[in-house]
């Protein structure tokens, strides 16, 4: 997803039609209409143009990457290609870590049976044959005969005895088991989709969970877990005994007590990983019983897909977010538990995200994979890969990456690198036109959340588009509006430029309910770069601009926005105080939602 910050020129095809200014009277009573529409939405003007966005042909297109080959499958883009990728994962990593733990088991249970038999190799080979002849491939028995201590002083009797002999039989039952083990799967019972699509998964035991699908994640992972931790404890003793190293006064005691707590992180990643898939309208119907899940600090994951590719309209309201609500992210809601792998991305670059998803599984905390996946959805955009980077383009789903482990080496734990020019605003680029005349004309534009939202033919009908003739001063770009102080915003109206079929561009007024979308998204981006240490601009408060209006004229928008980086920049810990407690905030209101 990664872009050069610097503009960028692609497409020289577009054509802009310069046209005589209209009549004053005639500009009036347009803008009479143009406001109207601004404040309502309804557009009383006849438009029977189709457009879509006009900075779609500028935005880093690579939709070749699928179909794509990752082991031993080949990978379209598409509702499957998560589960695809993920049973290509959990293949390697179950046989990396099973292989490799399977061997440790038979090394100490061939060491601790020698400690029981007499100095006859032969005699030794034997019962290391009869013992394992389940698992004659892992074992080099003549080797493992060489590996056991020569040197026994002292007689194995009493406890000592008796632990051996139970620390070989839970080792033996446990390697037993181990082969079989498999990742484990909980998906919502009610949801057909979901039971469909994990099938594809070969590596994967899926179990379909009535009622709240995290509460029963949350018992059934510390059963996981605690039948493991008596595994590990054998296989502790056993390193210790074959060391000559256990002190019965000291160890007794310790594994008495022992519980999943103390495993290390090579231990932990030997447990079998355990998923909970469920969709982004799940989550945010139970966020009490996710929370508590992950608040337990078990190794689970839980990988949330999102199919929407707009925020679906308040149903209370004739427009969309005209409530100004903030809108609940799974990624702020996850961070804030300060203790969660967090991971969100679209899935355009398959190659880049199936390394992430490694990572991901790897990690031995409690983790959130928050993914935007292709749905059957009609839209204009064909190519699903196409709209997933518009997608981040718009900031409508940021890439996140916040790993609390990787804090060590100068490496960030949180990172927004895969975003498109993740210190600005919004990415920007350079619209080339040619006019009737032939002359060349350059535009800086940049790719907002209202650009993203115009690639779609039902959405961009909701916008007004304004004739050259009718073109004033009070007419500026959606990115600049968007950066002004509510009391230099008196009289403009904010725009996007569109291109119809006949690569012909126009600027399309934005309605206000668009404009407090973008808003919203603006500040979601905003809340991130903060997290991620990046440098924010925001909007000057009323009392600066009023200030400052006094002094002088108003400047130009580079100039005004220049002043407002110099003037009412705040401290950065000021804007983490606040962005993090709104977090917090919204968090702490749902649950208490949920639990009253």
């Amino acid at each position: 997803m990664k872009s050069p910050d610097n503009k960028i020129s692609k497409d020289t095809s577009l054509k802009w039609n310069r046209v005589t200014p209209a009549a004053q009277k005639d500009v009036d009573d347009f803008w009479k209409k143009l406001r109207q529409f601004y404040r309502t939405g309804n557009n009383s003007s006849e438009q029977h143009i189709i457009c879509t966005s006009a900075l779609m042909s500028l935005l880093p297109m690579d939709a070749s990457q699928y179909p794509v080959s990752i082991g031993d499958a080949v990978i379209a883009l598409d509702e499957n290609s998560i589960y695809h990728l993920l049973n290509q994962l959990l293949k390697q990593h179950q046989k990396d870590n099973r292989d490799a733990f399977k061997k440790k088991l038979t090394t100490l249970i061939s060491g601790l049976s020698e400690l029981l038999q007499i100095d006859d190799s032969a005699a030794k080979k034997a019962n290391l044959h009869q013992t394992f002849d389940f698992a004659n491939e892992l074992i080099a028995f003549d080797k493992m005969i060489e590996m056991i201590p020569k040197s026994r002083s002292e007689a194995v009797t009493g406890s000592r005895l008796k632990r051996l002999k139970t620390v070989i039989n839970q080792l033996q039952q446990g390697l037993r088991a181990y082969e079989d083990k498999k990742a484990i799967i909980v998906i919502d019972n009610g949801s057909k989709t979901t039971s469909r699509n994990t099938s594809i998964i070969e590596n994967a035991h899926v179990i379909q969970a009535d009622n709240d699908i995290f509460n029963y994640a949350a018992t059934l992972i510390s059963d996981h877990i605690q039948s493991f931790a008596s595994l590990i404890i054998a296989y502790r003793i056993a390193v210790l005994e074959i060391e000559g190293a256990y002190k019965e006064e000291i160890h007794d005691q310790y594994f008495e007590h022992f519980t999943w707590h103390r495993f290390v992180t090579d231990e932990l990643i030997l447990l079998p990983p355990m998923f909970v898939m469920v969709s982004h309208d799940y989550l945010l119907d139970h966020l009490t019983s996710f929370s508590k899940l992950v608040a337990a600090n078990q190794p689970v994951k839980v990988i949330v897909s999102k199919t929407e590719y707009v925020t679906t309209p308040n149903a209370d309201l004739s427009w969309e977010d005209a409530s100004h609500r903030i809108r609940q992210e799974v990624a702020a809601l996850t961070i804030a538990h300060r203790n969660v792998y967090t991971f969100q991305s679209t899935m355009d670059r398959p190659k880049e995200l199936y390394d992430a998803l490694g990572k991901y599984i790897k990690s031995t905390l409690p983790g959130v994979c928050h993914l935007s996946l292709p749905s059957n959805d009609d839209a204009m955009i064909t190519d699903p890969a196409v709209i997933a980077i518009a997608q981040n383009a718009g900031r409508y789903f940021p890439s996140v990456v916040y790993d609390p482990e990787n804090t060590g080496n100068g490496d960030r734990s949180f990172d927004l690198s895969n975003n498109m020019t993740s210190s600005n605003n919004w990415p920007k680029y350079m619209l080339t036109a040619m006019t009737p005349d032939e002359t060349e004309v350059k535009i800086d534009v940049a790719f907002t959340y209202a650009d993203y939202k115009a690639i779609y033919p039902q959405k961009s009908q909701e916008l007004m588009i304004v004739p050259p003739s009718f073109y004033t001063e009070h007419l500026i770009p959606l990115s600049d509006y968007l950066e002004l102080a509510e009391t230099q915003l008196y009289g403009k109206i904010p725009y996007i430029w569109l291109t119809d079929n006949a690569s012909e561009l126009h600027r399309a007024a934005v309605p206000h309910v668009w404009v407090v979308s973008c808003q919203e998204r603006l500040d979601y981006w905003n809340f991130l770069q903060v997290l991620g240490k990046k440098q924010v601009v925001n909007a000057p408060s009323a009392a600066t601009s009023l200030e400052k209006q006094e002094k002088d004229e108003l400047p130009t928008t580079s100039q005004n926005l220049s002043e407002i980086q110099r003037e009412d920049r705040r401290s950065e810990s000021e804007l983490m105080s606040e962005a993090v407690q709104k977090v917090i905030s919204v968090l702490l209101e749902d649950i208490k939602e949920g639990t009253s």
